[in-house]
């Protein structure tokens, strides 16, 4: 049997370090992270505690690449919009990413909203939570501005604060959220800022 490949070697690190963030994933948002182990990550993931730590040499790192992962996917997809949109097309590009995004991770979002109520890993988590949270807002503001505002900070907190209230309750009840008339609706409500300011 010939030995593998350098491609090869790297496809087996990038699945095996998936399937570890996923079982994690997983994991955190069910038991929460304090109550979940090394070894639960493990059996999960149906592999060795030693080869866990051989990807990852801490829970907590697991938990700081599951947010960067997340939080890089994000600005990827916030970053692929027309070069000359317009300010409406902006925003209405911007809200629908952040619904799909609340649509496509909710086992990530419902880990989450867990960590904002665990104390023990706030501290942990908090510098790349601000980081995201700052990149986010500094868009919108920019946004908001381009769109006629007269307060694009205050602005971009209620959309934020909206989508964090909408995030939460497609998590708890997917169902009972209408989220194409909720992205339209905002949407409206808020290019309704360039009409005011014309």
């Amino acid at each position: 049997m010939s030995p593998r490949t350098k491609s090869q070697n790297e496809k087996i690190r990038i699945g095996t370090s998936k399937t570890i963030l996923d079982a994690s994933l997983k994991l955190f948002s069910k038991k929460g992270f304090d109550h979940t182990s090394v070894d639960d990550i493990a059996k999960s993931a149906k592999i060795s505690k030693g080869l866990v730590y051989h990807y990852f040499k801490s829970k907590e790192q697991i938990l700081y690449t599951l947010m960067k992962n997340s939080f890089d996917e994000l600005m990827h997809m916030e970053s692929v919009v027309p070069v000359n949109a317009s300010p409406d097309e902006l925003l209405k590009t911007w809200i629908a990413q952040a619904f799909d995004q609340i649509q496509s991770q909710p086992v990530y979002l419902r880990l989450l909203f867990s960590i904002l109520f665990q104390s023990s890993i706030q501290k942990k988590t908090s510098a790349i939570i601000q980081q995201f949270k700052k990149v986010a807002m500094d868009q919108l503001e920019q946004l908001f501005t381009r769109l006629g505002s007269s307060s694009p900070h205050a602005d971009s907190l209620i959309l934020g604060c909206l989508l964090d209230g909408i995030g939460l309750s497609y998590v708890l009840a997917p169902d009972d959220m209408p989220m194409d008339e909720l992205a339209d609706r905002i949407y409206e409500t808020f290019c309704s800022i360039k009409k005011e300011g014309t």
